[in-house]
């Protein structure tokens, strides 16, 4: 920002499925009232209408300064801008089938995937995650009992405006803090029907579309938009052990190698019917294994070469990046000046691509 540039970054739900980060995005960068779709809430259950904003950028897409934003996404945001960049081209066919046309919110129509530049995704999970995967279905729903009971317990609290903003009220966990008229604490069970009916619909949660399964589902689905261009930023922070998986090096942060112990260790047959091969999926950086940051199998992609001509509706794998692991994308573990340096050189490189 102090060099000129203008930079946002939304507060979306921290635990919150993919399509629900993207909705929020959207709603936060245009204003009004989050509509998650008529047809998707009834479907997983939960309330169709969220917070209202005012908008960040009122004239996005109108000629001028905000008539085409850069998307950027770490880790599970990666799938977040996707659906975003995906919903602006072609909207959603079962929300213009399943809503009556003067509810229909304007980001189910579609029309205007050339409002978005680029989409650049770090660390993402553009493939799932072997971390993810070794949970399988019982383990997302022992998290989800005890994010949730948290989620119970403070959503309603000060903690929930000051520290970590759950947005969790669309499935009743907590309240909408646009409507709540005194801050208190609850008993962790105080809401436990409401965390059954969110775990009755585990495909629609967090902990499952991280997987690798998860995101095969939803790269079925999920279609590049003609219009964008797409970089992919990979950390391969780790090596072969020569015990058939990669630990993390070194230099890599504390956290990364603490969660790497899992990530880089688990493997299983059935995982490869949804893309996953081994050796090819052994390096990670701690979360995200690294040949799942790059593209999206399912999707044209070149690696990107100094100078090569670039082409909207393909992905660009940058070379993997040694020294980074998935934490080193949020500044953990890197020297400050090391950290800007690092973006102030991705954004000179998105300054570079054609309109």
């Amino acid at each position: 920002r102090n060099k000129g540039y203008e930079v946002y970054s939304p507060s979306v739900g921290p635990v919150t499925c993919a399509w629900d980060r993207a909705v929020e995005t959207y709603y936060r960068i245009v204003g009004g009232t989050v509509d998650y779709g008529k047809v998707h809430s009834e479907k997983y259950g939960y309330e169709r209408y969220g917070r209202t904003y005012p908008g960040i950028l009122k004239d996005w897409g109108e000629k001028g300064p905000h008539e085409k934003i850069e998307l950027v996404g770490h880790s599970f945001g990666a799938p977040a801008v996707r659906i975003l960049a995906y919903l602006m081209e072609y909207g959603s066919e079962e929300e213009r089938a399943g809503t009556p046309e003067e509810e229909l919110s304007d980001l189910y129509k579609g029309g205007r995937g050339d409002w978005i530049h680029t989409v650049s995704t770090f660390s993402g999970v553009n493939n799932g995650t072997t971390l993810a995967s070794f949970l399988r279905k019982n383990g997302v729903l022992i998290i989800n009992d005890i994010y949730l009971a948290v989620n119970t317990m403070l959503g309603d609290s000060a903690f929930n405006e000051k520290i970590i903003d759950f947005h969790m009220e669309q499935w009743g966990v907590q309240t909408n803090p646009e409507k709540l008229q005194k801050t208190h604490l609850r008993l962790p069970t105080a809401k436990w029907k409401e965390i059954q009916n969110y775990n009755k619909n585990v495909r629609n949660s967090v902990g499952f579309e991280m997987q690798i399964e998860g995101m095969y589902d939803i790269n079925e689905w999920l279609d590049i938009n003609p219009n964008c261009y797409y970089f992919a930023h990979a950390g391969g922070n780790s090596s072969p052990t020569g015990k058939g998986y990669s630990k993390m090096n070194k230099d890599a942060s504390i956290l990364a190698k603490i969660v790497g112990q899992i990530t880089g260790k688990f493997t299983s047959v059935r995982l490869q019917r949804y893309g996953y091969s081994k050796p090819e999926w052994d390096r990670h950086d701690g979360f995200v294994n690294t040949e799942s940051a790059k593209h999206p199998l399912d999707e044209p992609f070149e690696v990107y070469e100094p100078g090569m001509k670039l082409v909207p509706g393909k992905w660009y794998d940058l070379p993997v990046e040694e020294r980074m692991d998935h934490v080193s994308y949020m500044g953990m573990g890197m020297d400050e000046d090391e950290y800007l340096a690092y973006f102030d050189n991705f954004v000179s490189f998105l300054s570079e691509v054609p309109d």
